[in-house]
């Protein structure tokens, strides 16, 4: 019992640090081909590209509640959200369990052909290690600080609205110098505190015996586990919308506005936007933002 409590405080200080929000506001917006883009006069409460930005590093988390060694997995990624406050953001995609949604196989899919990877599997910032875009849990302690270690050109700020749980948003990605190549926005809706008891739910612990594991003698599989960076939805495609090379230069503003039907099931309080910019050549994460939703999260 000990050992839970303090992995559920640990949880909370870590995800704590990765969220900086104040009111919500709403912005106008115009219409733009297959998607609505805000008008680049207002976005009130976020400001002007700043001269620099914070690099943020995107878990891209493959796991499910019927793998034993995802426990270990996700103690890992709490402790990354404690040692680089505000800088590691998590998008968990579950595979063979009741979490699981249609944005698993659109993203393998997309990054591997559909080959589904050892699990638990990470992509951080999609940067190839071992030759490998999705790798194991024993590379992370080389892979996020190096990923965390570019100055960045690109930086994202976020503000979104509920109503009659319709989610609407503005989605802000900034140049602060001239780059060329291709890049596009994404955006996840995430959940946190996901916590059901039954298959599906209950999470698989193949470290009950392990008198040296956190995870020791919780059970296996452990009941009402809680799961979090839980993926819930895909607000736009996943190969993402494009950013006009009208915008990559020093200064540049790209506005994004977008809305979608929030599910019946998502608990509005631990419900977050994910997004980020990515290079098309290479599929590499530039950078990256998260927020909880009804909140605005200004350039850092």
């Amino acid at each position: 019992m000990k050992n839970k409590l303090f992995l559920l405080t640990l949880l909370t200080i870590a995800l704590g640090s990765c969220q900086k929000e104040e009111n919500t506001i709403s912005t106008p917006a115009i219409s733009d081909g297959n998607f609505n883009r805000a008008s680049t006069t207002t976005y009130t409460g976020i400001g002007s590209v700043p001269a620099t930005f914070t690099q943020k590093v995107l878990l891209e988390n493959f796991t499910g509640a019927s793998y034993g060694k995802c426990p270990a997995n996700d103690y890992a990624i709490m402790q990354l959200q404690s040692q680089y406050p505000d800088r590691v953001i998590t998008a968990s995609f579950h595979k063979n369990d009741r979490m699981e949604t249609v944005s698993t196989s659109a993203l393998l899919n997309f990054v591997s052909n559909g080959t589904v990877p050892n699990i638990p599997g990470m992509m951080v910032n999609r940067i190839v290690y071992n030759n490998k875009i999705i790798n194991d849990q024993g590379t992370w302690s080389t892979t996020v600080p190096s990923a965390l270690s570019v100055s960045p050109n690109i930086g994202i700020a976020l503000q979104s609205a509920v109503q009659n749980r319709v989610l609407t948003m503005t989605v802000h990605a900034g140049f602060n110098a001239a780059i060329t190549g291709n890049y596009k926005m994404c955006v996840y809706l995430i959940q946190n505190n996901e916590q059901h008891t039954g298959v599906g739910y209950d999470q698989a612990n193949s470290f009950n015996a392990d008198i040296t594991s956190p995870f020791y003698n919780m059970g296996n599989p452990i009941l009402n586990y809680t799961h979090n960076n839980v993926m819930k939805k895909l607000v736009t495609p996943i190969n993402g919308i494009a950013i006009p090379s009208s915008y990559q230069v020093t200064g540049g503003h790209m506005i994004q506005a977008l809305s979608i039907d929030l599910p019946a099931s998502l608990t509005l309080n631990d419900t977050y936007i994910v997004t980020y910019v990515y290079d098309t050549g290479n599929l590499r994460v530039m950078n990256a933002q998260i927020a909880r939703i009804g909140a605005i999260k200004i350039w850092d």
